[in-house]
């Protein structure tokens, strides 16, 4: 099992959702789990968010959650 941390926003999603495809793709026979930030985490901790950047082509059609705030960062954890 891989247990993800990353960052609130369209880069950090993707990564989590793409991570178990292509490790598999490689021959590893895991499971990844997100652990870390979600919205809700967001809103709990108090993370200062930011707008989200501008899409990339991996990232285009990667909605956040609805209502989520735009992006927030793993450092605000240890920083905030």
């Amino acid at each position: 099992m891989v247990l993800y941390l990353g960052d609130h926003d369209a880069s950090g999603r993707a990564i989590s959702d793409n991570l178990q495809d292509e490790l598999r793709v490689h021959g590893a026979a895991v499971t990844v789990e997100r652990l870390a930030l979600d919205p809700d985490q967001v809103r709990a901790y108090g993370l200062p968010t930011r707008p989200g950047s501008r899409p990339t082509a991996g990232t285009a059609r990667l909605p956040l959650a609805s209502g989520a705030p735009a992006s927030s960062w793993m450092r605000c954890l240890r920083t905030c």
